[in-house]
Formats: structure tokens, sequence, C-alpha cells
């Protein structure tokens, strides 16, 4: 009769006889098998835990789990070796009594017991390093993200200090810009100033010709009475602005007759001022009044002579006077008779009404 046989990880420890002597020493050579699977299921078991243990990055309470189970390990080798001794008893000695084999048993379930515990544990501990390693993972990826935030907020403060050197750049220029702006306005007032009296004297070159003889006077188109000087018109400065040529002022239109409405002296004179000029100063009476004759229709008109005198100062020449004038005390004004036969300067009541005669761009005291 065989008892049943005690398995530890799927293999078979030892097989006790409850029957004699000799079936227990016919077990033997089996139980020098369970013995060495024994040892070898051990190591194997402990080399998987060793290695799972050198594998895994344990906390100070995974240390102390595997040093306990390191401890439970050293207690099975010894309980090992007191198997072995038992076993080698048992050969030497078929006869032995049944209570080593019940303390045998004992002892192989009370190893079981603790290699079953040992697993738990070792399963245990591996539940919690997946644990911690899902953990580890967790912060792994939050560390990731807190990075990828890093590296946003650095970018972020690049580009605004990137953004601030811009501005400041863009400042520098504009106050570049400004600077030229205010060199070019300088350089080119300086410009305009320096060549203005080259355009003052270049222009006059350019749209005045040329005129000959020396101290002749000419009118120019805005009536201004000019000196031929050093073959070069220029503006007249002396008082005899009389002896222009009256073909000239009538060609320029500078020499008007006034004919509606009819004023007197007085009134005609301030006509002519106000369209620039005054009453006409003969250098050539005769002819200024031969110029307007058919439009004159025999009513002198009155220029610039009162009281005997031409208002430039000089008095009325006496070849200037028509025959027989000046006839009257009170008649003191001066107007051109244009007669038939003959033209001359005669005298008239001042307060009589005529047309004029005005001269531009003249003005006299």
């Amino acid at each position: 009769m065989r008892c049943p046989a005690i398995v530890l990880f799927g293999v078979t420890l030892v097989a006790l006889s409850c029957g004699s002597a000799a079936e227990v020493k016919g077990e033997v050579d089996s139980e020098e098998e369970v013995k060495g699977h024994v040892e070898t299921s051990l190591l194997v078991n402990q080399l998987a835990i060793l290695q799972f243990l050198n594998a895994s990055a344990a906390t100070a309470r995974h240390q102390q789990y595997i040093q306990s189970m390191r401890d439970d390990l050293t207690t099975l080798k010894a309980e090992m070796g007191i198997i072995k001794d038992i076993i080698q008893s048992l050969q030497r000695d078929p006869g032995a009594s049944s209570s080593d084999l019940a303390s045998l048993r004992e002892d192989l379930l009370a190893m079981r017991t603790t290699v079953l515990t040992t697993r738990e544990e070792q399963w245990a501990l591996k539940r919690s390093l997946a644990g911690h390693e899902e953990e580890r993972e967790q912060h792994n990826s939050q560390m990731q993200k807190l990075y990828e935030q890093v590296q946003l907020l650095n970018h972020t403060v690049t580009a605004k200090e990137k953004e601030r050197e811009c501005d400041a750049a863009i400042r520098d220029l504009q106050q570049t810009v400004d600077q030229i702006n205010a060199s070019l306005a300088d350089a080119l007032l300086q410009s305009e100033s320096s060549q203005r009296p080259l355009m003052s004297v270049a222009e006059p070159l350019v749209q005045i010709p040329p005129c000959l003889g020396e101290g002749q006077l000419d009118v120019d188109e805005d009536c201004t009475i000019t000196e031929c000087h050093q073959g070069l018109p220029r503006p007249y400065q002396g008082s005899m602005v009389a002896n222009v040529s009256v073909s000239q002022l009538v060609e320029r239109g500078c020499l008007r007759l006034h004919t509606d409405p009819f004023m007197t002296w007085d009134e005609a004179r301030a006509s002519c001022r106000t369209h620039g000029g005054d009453l006409y100063v003969a250098g050539d009476l005769k002819a200024a009044i031969r110029a307007f004759r058919d439009e004159i229709n025999g009513l002198g008109p009155w220029v610039g002579a009162r009281a005997r005198k031409w208002l430039d100062g000089r008095p009325v020449r006496k070849d200037e006077w028509e025959t027989g004038q000046p006839n009257g005390e009170l008649e003191q004004c001066v107007n051109g008779y244009p007669d038939v036969a003959s033209i001359g300067a005669w005298d008239g009541a001042c307060s009589g009404k005529r047309p004029y005669l005005c001269q531009l761009s003249v003005s006299y005291p």
C-alpha cells in the first residue's frame, strides 16, 4: 500500500510507504530523484526570484520584501539539508521508525507552505512594482507635458524678446531716417540759398535781351522803365522817364487813353494812380496826342501838367504850348488839344471834365 505523495510546484518530493520496511527501502531511489527535482526546482525558483529582484528598481518597502524572501530561501535550504540527512539515514537504516517519517512529512508540508507564501509575496511584489511602474509612467508623462510647457514658455519668452528687439531696431531706424530727412532738408535749404544769387543773375541773362545804346531808356512788358547799362537793361533810377519813346509806351500798352467817364483833373490823376500809374508826363506830347487822335474826338485829354509845370518838375516848354497858350490865370491844368492843323498843350479849368491819358508803372510827387 502506497501513501499519497507530497507535490510542490508540480514536482513529487517524496513517496512514503505505510507498509513494511522493505517497501520503504524499495522507494529510496525515487526519493533521490525527488530530491534532485526539489533541488532543481528550488534553484530555478531562486534564480527567477533573484533575476526578478535584480531587474526591478525596488523601493525601501520592496527591499524589505526581498530581504524577507531571501530569509525564507535560506530557511528552505536549511530544511532541505535536514531532509537530505533524513533520507540518508533511511538509506542506512531501513527500519527507522515511522515517527521519523511523520516528522519528515511535517517538515515537507511546512516547507511547501513557506514556498507558497513566498510565491504569494512574490506576486504581490510584482503587482506592487507594476503599480509603481504605472505611476512612474504617469510621472514621466506629466514630466513630458511640463517639459513641453516649459519649452513653449521659453519659445514665447524668446519671441517676445525678439519682438522687443525688433521694436527697438525699428525705433532706431526711424530716428536714423528722421535724421537723414533733417539733413536732407538742411542741405536743400543751403542749396537753394547758394543757388538763389546765381538764379537772380542768370534769369535776367536768359529772359532779358541785350540792349543797344548806353543810357537809353526802354519799357519792358510790365511797363517798368529800364536803362541800358553795359549792354544789359536795368531798372531806371532817374527822374527823366518822359524821355521814353511814345511808340514803345503805346506798343507795350503802358500809355492808355480813358474816355469813359470824363473826369476832372484831380479825379483823373487819382484814377491813374488806382491803376498803378500817373497822368502822362510828356516827353513828346504831340506824338502821344497823335497816337490817340481817332479816339479823342476833338476834346483834349488831361495830361500830367499843372500850373504850367509837368509833374516831374520841368516847366512846360514854349514849343509844347499851342499858339496863344497859356492864356488865363484861372486855367491851371493842362490838356493836349488835337487840332487839325497843329497839336499842342492847352490850359483849362481843373474842374472841367475831360478824357485823360495815363502812363502805367510811374509815380510822381
